[in-house]
C-alpha cells in the first residue's frame, strides 16, 4: 500500500477458498476467483472450480468483492452473478456485440 497511489485498488488472483480468504485478510480490495468454468483462452492447472466453490467463496467473504474468472460466457454469466460474484472477467464474452447487448439488458434488471 505504501508503494501505490491513495485510491489504488489491489486485486489478487486466487484458485482456492484459502487463497481468497488470505487475500482478503492481508488487505486486498477484491479477489479474482477461478477458473470457474472450462476455458480455452489459456492453459489452466487443474479442473474448473465450479459454481459451488464460487458460491462458497462469495458467501464466506461477503460483502467483499469476488470476481468470477475462467470460461465465463453468455450461457453461464448469470449463474456466476447468482452465486454472489460481484462481477466477472472474460476474454471472449465481451468481444461479441450480441453478448454486450444481452448483458446490458440483464444488468438493467439489477439496477431496478
Amino acid at each position: 500500500r505504501e508503494l501505490t497511489p491513495k485510491n489504488f485498488l489491489i486485486g489478487v488472483s486466487t484458485h482456492t477458498f484459502e487463497e481468497a480468504k488470505m487475500a482478503k485478510d492481508e488487505g486486498a480490495d477484491f479477489v479474482v476467483f477461478g477458473p470457474v468454468f472450462e476455458t480455452i483462452s489459456k492453459p489452466i492447472t487443474g479442473p474448473p472450480k465450479g459454481i459451488a466453490n464460487l458460491r462458497r467463496v462469495c458467501a464466506a467473504l461477503a460483502p467483499f468483492p469476488v470476481i468470477a474468472l475462467g470460461g465465463v460466457d453468455r450461457t453461464n454469466f448469470e449463474s456466476a452473478i447468482e452465486a454472489g460474484a460481484g462481477g466477472f472477467a472474460s476474454i471472449g464474452f465481451l468481444n461479441e456485440p450480441e453478448n454486450l447487448r444481452k448483458f446490458g439488458k440483464r444488468n438493467q434488471l439489477y439496477e431496478k
